[in-house]
């Protein structure tokens, strides 16, 4: 199994991680969807055919250079025209025997003048799209047929009009000079309409020789062929789509679903909620032990941390409790019991949960007379007589030791009113009786969110916690638990959360893997 991101990791890795789930089922489902849709859809093929402009106007200087940049503009002037609607639908009826609209032919065509890395050329390459090869060839072998021919005919309409505007003005200058003759005109006079009119004259059979105009010549000098591949749809691009897709999509479910959840998410969430330090993590493990070495060493750190917590105030009685049942406040009172007294503490464990006695059937004692037995205690009756209570006295086999440096008070009988009882004027100094003889005592008590019993254990102690869960604590819950407890003068020292944690975490991992190098040397020697 992965190991989940570490306490130092931001909100937003612990959000994704905990959606990992969400996130890996979004991405199958758009990779499938995006498969679906890529195999449904229409194969689409691309072929395309160059055509050359050739310019007949040089510059001034009649240069080399100057033709060329004239066919380069030209061939960038033609493209765009080729792109406009209005010359596609000049064209439409050559295209395709005219069967396809102007308005569905023109997203399928395509032109753009051809650079030679940042070089322009005098090339222009037109393409078009059509779901087979064969029909892709066709459209855009037939598109740059009426290309050249729509300009050719273009340029014939405009060779005719010079034409018949050098024959008019021909005709006209024949008829001064025979107007002027007529009048007898000066030599020189006749001489300068004569030069006129054959300067056009040779104009004019220049033009027909020529059949070309000054706009230039264009040829399809590359045909298309039929394209071997598919350009729409691509598999690969598409499933890289989809994935992307997929990912933000279940990232964004994730957020949306730890912004709406009404369960504690992370335990990064309890300062920000509560305004209270976290003072212990615990790994929360189907079929391990409170003796498994990651939650040991959890715990280890949660008896640190409240020894740090102690440094300002002395703390040694203490009341665990959780604002519902279930949420391990019985198992956070065993663990650091245990690790307390590991390290040379006496430690006393009092399960204040009279009404179920959670701990003492956890610990094996269920059966034996515990605190509400000390608290009635023999002298009961003293006090309701108005005389004043004496210290209770601890019968030596009252506590049970279950461990070196480990005992246990059993919750005892389950008295009729135990709210009543716990708020005894005994209770107090019955604790102040037993801190005599421990350095740490830890106390049981009821869930606070719906008893009074853990205020009136609360407040007998040198400070509450507050143990939640992830998952199965409500953010209100953790809240409410704290408010409750935050009324008694007694101060609430922290939170302890049970997480959801993999035993081969990276800091037990790498622990581990620390410990088997310190070990490969001496077995191989």
């Amino acid at each position: 199994m992965a190991t989940p991101p570490g306490d130092s990791h931001s909100a937003l890795t612990t959000i994704l991680w905990r959606g990992r789930y969400l996130i890996a089922v979004s991405v199958v489902a758009t990779l499938a969807a995006t498969v679906l849709v890529t195999k449904l859809a229409s194969k689409v093929y691309e072929a395309s055919a160059i055509v050359q402009v050739e310019s007949e106007v040089p510059n001034q200087a009649g240069e080399v250079l100057g033709l060329q940049q004239a066919s380069q503009g030209l061939a960038a002037a033609y493209a765009t025209l080729i792109n406009a609607p209005s010359f596609i639908a000049r064209i439409q009826p050559q295209v395709l025997d005219g069967d396809v609209a102007p308005v569905e032919l023109a997203p399928r065509i395509g032109a753009a003048a051809v650079e030679s890395g940042e070089q322009s050329t005098n090339l222009i390459s037109i393409t078009a799209t059509a779901l087979t090869p064969e029909e892709a060839r066709m459209l855009v072998n037939e598109v740059a047929a009426a290309f050249v021919a729509v300009i050719a005919g273009d340029a014939a309409l405009r060779a005719d009009a010079q034409q018949a505007e050098l024959q008019e003005r021909i005709s006209s200058l024949a008829d001064q000079i025979e107007e002027r003759q007529a009048a007898a005109a000066g030599a020189e006079e006749l001489a300068a309409l004569r030069a006129a009119r054959d300067a056009l004259a040779n104009q004019f059979a220049s033009l027909v020789a020529n059949g070309v105009t000054r706009g230039g010549s264009i040829s399809v000098v590359a045909p298309a062929v039929e394209p071997g591949t598919q350009i729409s749809p691509r598999l690969l691009l598409n499933l890289l789509a989809g994935l992307a897709v997929g990912l933000l999509l279940g990232a964004g479910l994730a957020w949306i679903r730890s912004r709406l959840a009404r369960h504690i998410q992370s335990d990064d969430e309890v300062e920000s909620l509560v305004g209270l330090p976290l003072i212990g993590s615990i790994p929360l493990n189907r079929g391990r032990t409170i003796d498994d070495e990651l939650a040991r060493e959890a715990y280890q750190v949660l008896r640190t941390n409240v020894g740090f917590l102690a440094l300002g105030n002395p703390v040694a009685v203490m009341t665990i409790t959780s604002h519902e049942p279930g949420e391990g406040k019985s198992s956070v009172v065993e663990g650091l019991g245990r690790a307390a007294s590991k390290i040379g503490q006496k430690v006393l464990l009092i399960d204040g949960d009279v009404r179920t006695g959670v701990l003492s059937e956890r610990l094996g004692v269920a059966d034996r007379p515990g605190l509400t037995n000390l608290i009635v205690g023999s002298d009961a009756s003293r006090e309701t007589r108005g005389q004043a209570a004496s210290p209770p006295a601890v019968p030596p086999n009252a506590l049970v030791e279950i461990a070196p440096g480990l005992s246990v008070l059993p919750a005892g009988a389950i008295p009729p009113n135990p709210a009543s009882l716990l708020a005894s004027s005994r209770l107090v100094p019955l604790i102040q009786t037993l801190r005599k003889g421990f350095d740490l005592i830890v106390i049981d008590s009821p869930p606070v969110g719906h008893l009074a019993d853990a205020s009136l254990l609360a407040s007998a102690s040198d400070g509450a916690v507050v143990v939640a869960r992830v998952g199965k604590t409500k953010r209100e819950a953790l809240q409410n638990a704290v408010a409750i407890l935050s009324r008694n003068p007694v101060p609430v020292l922290g939170v302890v959360m049970f997480v959801a944690r993999s035993a081969d975490s990276v800091y037990y991992g790498k622990r581990e893997r620390r410990r088997k190098r310190r070990l490969r040397p001496q077995n191989a020697s």
